[in-house]
């Protein structure tokens, strides 16, 4: 049997208060305060000192600029695509007269 001091473990208790408390409670105990530790070590090391939910904002925020990695995939084949066209629409563009070339860029990607 381990004797604690609830005082170091609840922040309510404003006196020292010793208690007797069986081997697995103490290790359960002493667990948990490692893990709280960790945990703010990491909070720090991140520098993550704000919750997702302080503002409405922040998760949206957070959501919007990490993309999906399907999102990723679909981004890369759109790219890829565009990439293919715009390699088809030079090579089309060789072969018109320079007078259809300008009309068609005129037409196309002047608006």
């Amino acid at each position: 049997m381990k004797i604690i001091n609830l005082r170091l473990y609840y922040s309510h208790y404003q006196q020292d208060k010793l208690v007797e408390v069986s081997e697995e409670v103490f290790d359960v105990l002493c667990q948990s305060v490692r893990e709280m530790r960790n945990h703010e070590r990491r909070k720090r090391y991140h520098r993550a000192f704000y919750s997702l939910d302080a503002f409405d904002w922040t998760e949206n925020y957070a959501l919007e600029h990490s993309p999906s990695p399907e999102q990723l995939v679909m981004l890369a084949e759109e790219r890829a695509e565009r990439d293919r066209l715009a390699s088809a629409l030079r090579e089309a563009l060789a072969h018109a007269t320079p007078t259809q070339a300008r009309r068609i860029c005129a037409y196309y990607m002047g608006g």
